[in-house]
């Protein structure tokens, strides 16, 4: 448990670290949640830009290791991307969220953290868990977060019920042709594209199908058409996708022509 230090911490400080069962030091602990606004009462104040800094190094290795034990021998090119998703503001801030951070931080009255500060915060809180404890300490934390929170960790897991029926039975074919072109797996809509370019093929046509709803909640249909092969299947493959903006409605039908070849991609 943590030795209570009532001259420096508030309760509610004090009851969040032995929540979570963590021993840190109390100096690090107060500069990590001291937010750069906190200036406008103490001018003197340290805040927790330098251990963002060292906690956002803290984090990537945190985010590497995990996708390296991951199941699926992930390549580097989706261990990468799957690290920046890992690690991405929006995904902190739910861990910040999780964390209750808000209960504890130390910002100038009546101050709501953006997306941007609520990241901040949570690799500063990493970089003070290192300087104190080290990384295995920080390993611990960042495995209770990762119970709780569903993170992105790879490609996108495709069924066999979603395949074009021409393509079920020449699934090794397109596994070999993939591997021939070196595809990594990107956003559907890139996965595509780079499909095409390296296959030499025409590249996939998106069309507006049809537009619903009033001008506050509209929805989009999006039709994509490719021929993404030519001894395996040489034909015009196409797929339609919805979604409350045009972008969204194409990203859709590219994800669902994706998994119609059998082709991986990186989902949102």
């Amino acid at each position: 448990m943590v030795m209570k230090v009532m001259d420096s911490l508030t309760q509610d400080q004090l009851n969040w670290l032995n929540q979570w069962d963590l021993e840190i030091e109390i100096h690090h602990f107060l500069v990590a949640i001291t937010h750069p606004s906190y200036h406008a009462i103490d001018p003197n104040a340290t805040d927790y830009e330098r251990y963002e800094f060292l906690g956002d190094s803290v984090l990537d290795l945190l985010a590497a290791e995990l996708l390296f034990k991951s199941k699926g021998a992930l390549s580097e090119g989706e261990m990468t991307r799957g690290r920046t998703k890992l690690v991405k503001n929006e995904h902190l801030a739910e861990s910040y969220d999780f964390l209750h951070l808000q209960d504890i931080i130390i910002t100038a009255t009546h101050y709501t953290p953006t997306m941007k500060d609520k990241a901040n915060f949570v690799e500063a809180l990493f970089g003070a868990l290192f300087l104190s404890k080290g990384y295995a300490t920080c390993k611990t934390l960042w495995g209770k977060i990762n119970q709780h929170i569903d993170f992105p960790l790879g490609k996108t897991t495709i069924s066999e019920d979603h395949l074009h029926p021409k393509i079920r039975d020449r699934k090794n074919d397109i596994e070999t042709l993939y591997g021939d072109l070196e595809l990594i797996p990107k956003d559907p809509i890139t996965t595509l594209q780079e499909l095409c370019l390296k296959n030499k093929k025409p590249l996939p046509k998106y069309k507006l199908i049809r537009r619903r709803g009033p001008d506050h909640q509209p929805q989009f249909a999006y039709q994509v058409t490719v021929t993404p092969f030519q001894k395996i299947l040489n034909e015009d493959i196409v797929a339609i996708g919805r979604g409350n903006s045009k972008q969204k409605a194409k990203f859709a039908a590219a994800a669902k022509l994706c998994e119609m070849i059998y082709l991986p991609y990186i989902s949102q």
